[in-house]
């Protein structure tokens, strides 16, 4: 068997500098986007507004049993939420570097997003390391293009607060690159060294647990090690994360109450449900370079078994590559696929998206690199035949279509949260006197929830911001002086269901006559739509509705815009519409 030369250490340096560079460009509109989504809160949780005080090390506690009702009341979290809603994650590492940002830079969005373009590069270079002591110089270089220049890397690129996710996997790829060098040479400095930084990882963001399944995967392929031998070389991983997950239990960090994430250790049977349906969507998002979550409903279906059945040509591929490589290099191409696929289990438990493919595009990204090496590089390869048409579609997949989505999706994130800053401050510069506004958001978009915190360079929140909808097109009848009732057309309910339900758990669902009060508002239920959620409720108010202090809102696709509710006895349509003033 014939192979075509490598490439030299030194073209290997300047390819790896390229493909630095093509990432600037790839991720480009990211570097321009304003701060998006929870960026809001956690300024104001550093500059002292958030409702519940937070401390450097715990800027991603978002919710807790202490402070859910004053964060109910202030209108960071809507009237449905779960009585039981928890959003607590235990990063301290990452957030104390994003508190300590947003010290130095007063809170640029331009140097923020240039830390994080740091971290993804020293991700980019750690995965270089690591392939490198693997694979050959040219299937390295070709898997580490796949993995620099993915989608997975966008959101977090252009969502500072999402940092994490490239800090967990830059320090992640060093220390198991430091575990791999650790089980060929048994050294003790370096086992020290990989425990160090596979807990630097864990305390970065729990993103980092997915490197177990690389982990275990490498102990399993050492068939001809002695199993205790291979259950020590567990230690480093296995000490740090139990210790890890211990702490994290003990102080009470994960999710509850939320259909968004699935917490294993809080919520283990829903976490089960939702496996099989979200593993087979990561599977798809990875391998193909998409994002099958935000297909249309009327295409998912169909293009989701499309995808699927790709899968069942790229697999036997792939393995009849892997098993033509010399013994070594087939075991350790094993461990990679095998730890690629047990590395989406810790991710599993968060609604379905490409931000969560870092770690697992490790391995992926070798063995595409592998298939591709083979058809087009090895002599006896045909391009014509099966593995040169797979290979050919992968290569079409992440080397031009994947960054070019990568792109979009920046620019698309970029596009939105400017949108949304632009308008967000617009608002704010109407509101005369932020100790005393009174506002309502009839029915709003996502980002409504991160209003009280975006009207104001400094984050100052307003006094009272209420939120009756997360929806699109209603119906608002004024009842009566004191009373609206906001009915949703048929199959549509107030707030989302399923994966996109953040604030409370379909398992949780509401029923007819349910009432709950918050903010001198009282919602009862009076009809029940799809998923459990409301599709028509009341609102009785503690005043009326034509008190001067009070100010109604609608969220649009263009931004917030004040809302004259009619005379008591009629309605009027409120939609999520761009269209006029």
């Amino acid at each position: 068997m014939t192979i075509r030369a490598q490439p030299s250490p030194r073209n290997a340096s300047i390819w790896l500098a390229i493909v630095l560079s093509l990432g600037v460009l790839t991720f480009l509109p990211a570097m321009r986007s304003p701060l998006m989504f929870d960026d809001y809160l956690h300024v104001a949780m550093i500059e002292g507004t958030y409702p519940a005080k937070r401390s450097p090390f715990d800027l991603y506690n978002f919710v807790s049993d202490s402070d859910r009702n004053v964060l109910r009341e202030r209108g960071v979290i809507p009237w449905w939420s779960s009585p039981q809603l928890t959003i607590r994650f235990f990063r301290p590492l990452s957030s104390v570097l994003m508190w300590a940002d947003h010290k130095a830079f007063s809170n640029s969005a331009a140097l923020l997003h240039l830390h994080s373009l740091a971290w993804w590069a020293l991700g980019v270079v750690a995965v270089r390391r690591l392939l490198g002591r693997v694979l050959s110089v040219r299937a390295t270089l070709l898997a580490v293009t796949v993995f620099a220049l993915g989608q997975w890397h966008a959101t977090p690129l252009a969502w500072v607060a999402n940092r994490e996710a490239l800090v967990s996997l830059a320090l992640g790829a060093f220390a198991f690159d430091a575990y791999v060098q650790w089980r060929g040479n048994r050294s003790v400095t370096v086992a020290i060294l990989s425990t160090m930084l596979f807990a630097l990882a864990l305390l970065s963001g729990e993103y980092a647990l997915s490197f177990g399944g690389y982990v275990v995967a490498w102990e399993l392929t050492r068939s001809r090690e002695a199993l205790p031998r291979r259950l020590l070389g567990l230690a480093p991983f296995v000490a740090t994360s139990v210790t890890y997950l211990v702490i994290r239990s003990r102080l009470d960090y994960g999710t509850r109450g939320t259909s968004f994430y699935s917490d294993p250790l809080h919520a283990p049977l829903v976490f089960l449900q939702t496996m099989p349906s979200r593993m087979l969507t990561l599977f798809v998002d990875g391998w193909f370079s998409v994002d099958a979550h935000t297909w249309p409903e009327t295409q998912s279906r169909w293009a989701f078994l499309g995808a699927i059945g790709g899968l069942v040509f790229v697999f036997p591929v792939a393995w009849r590559v892997i098993s033509s490589l010399d013994d070594s290099v087939r075991r350790d191409a094993i461990a990679l696929l095998a730890g690629s696929v047990l590395a989406l289990l810790p991710v599993l438990a968060v609604s379905p998206t490409p931000r969560l493919l870092g770690v697992n595009s490790i391995g992926m990204s070798a063995i595409v690199a592998l298939v591709v090496d083979h058809a087009w590089f090895r002599s006896e390869a045909k391009v014509a035949d099966l593995t040169g048409l797979v290979a050919t579609g992968l290569a079409f997949v992440h080397f031009i279509y994947g960054p070019t989505s990568a792109w979009l999706t920046c620019e698309q994130l970029r596009k939105t949260s400017s949108a949304f800053a632009i308008e967000a401050a617009r608002l704010g510069k109407t509101v005369d006197d932020f100790a005393k506004a009174d506002l309502v958001v009839i029915r709003g978009l996502g980002g409504m929830f991160f209003g009280p915190f975006s009207l104001d360079r400094k984050a100052t929140p307003v006094a009272h911001w209420a939120i009756l909808a997360q929806t699109g097109h209603v119906l608002v009848l004024r009842k009566d002086p004191r009373t609206i009732e906001v009915i949703l057309p048929t199959g549509r309910t107030l707030y989302p269901t399923g994966d996109a339900n953040l604030f409370r758990s379909d398992a949780e669902p509401m029923k007819p006559n349910d009432t709950l009060t918050a903010q001198g508002i009282r919602a009862t239920v009076v009809k029940i739509g799809d998923g459990g959620a409301p599709s028509d409720v009341l609102f009785a108010f503690d005043r009326n509705l034509d008190d001067r202090a009070l100010r109604f809102l609608s969220e649009r696709f263009d931004g917030f815009r004040d809302v004259t509710l009619p005379e008591p006895g009629f309605g009027m349509p409120l939609e999520p519409w761009s269209a006029g003033p």
